[in-house]
């Protein structure tokens, strides 16, 4: 788990709070209320699976049992060796989250403020935590690894991605489903690849796409 004082300022950043509400009694403990309720409503379950790339096409790439079709992750997955692994993973807060927060939108917008802040932290912080684990899995072998992408980045469909992911992990055994919307349920669940190779001289595909002003462009 995050510290307690790395959580904290990450809901006080997110919530926009700052001046005088930075010193605020009343703040504070609210925002400490909800960092401690999120880590007590915690049902955190992840599925990490490794797939060997066997098709490299202009506009996506294949493995036995998954596809990703986007021209600019193909063009990136490309320039690397010809061994190349994917590790596809699906993590979640589970359901406890979602219910917490519904609580507390009908309590207070304040509080559902912090509980969601605190909600995509510790999601994205768990999400660095499997990054370390395929890094770690890779350390002996020493292959470099890619960023992590999610459907929806760059040019990959987020349906599409998202289906494939589903399929291939089979997310009900954590208790994820996909809505008609796209998005995954329960609220706090994140899906993603990292590739790995011996021979990666880009990390993204960024330098192929001409949104030079994209809000998620690496560089």
């Amino acid at each position: 788990m995050p510290d307690n004082e790395t959580l904290l300022e990450w809901i006080r950043i997110c919530s926009g709070i700052e001046g005088k509400g930075l010193t605020d009694a009343k703040i504070h403990a609210c925002i400490q209320d909800a960092a401690s309720a999120v880590i007590d409503a915690l049902e955190l379950k992840a599925i990490i699976r490794v797939e060997t790339i066997i098709s490299k096409r202009d506009d996506s790439i294949c493995g036995k049992s998954i596809s990703i079709k986007s021209a600019n992750i193909s063009r990136m997955v490309s320039l690397m060796s010809d061994k190349v692994t994917m590790y596809v993973f699906a993590l979640t807060l589970g359901v406890e989250f979602d219910r917490l927060l519904k609580t507390r939108m009908e309590k207070s917008l304040a509080e559902a403020l912090f509980i969601d802040a605190a909600g995509s932290f510790i999601t994205e912080y768990f999400a660095g935590q499997l990054e370390n684990f395929a890094e770690s899995g890779t350390g002996k072998q020493r292959l470099c690894l890619s960023d992590r992408f999610s459907p929806g980045y760059c040019d990959w469909d987020l349906r599409a991605g998202q289906f494939e992911i589903m399929n291939f992990l089979d997310l009900s055994e954590i208790g994820v489903k996909m809505l008609s919307s796209s998005m995954m349920e329960p609220l706090k669940t994140i899906t993603g690849i990292i590739f790995a190779s011996d021979i990666m001289p880009q990390k993204n595909p960024c330098s192929f796409c001409n949104r030079k002003k994209c809000g998620y462009r690496r560089y």
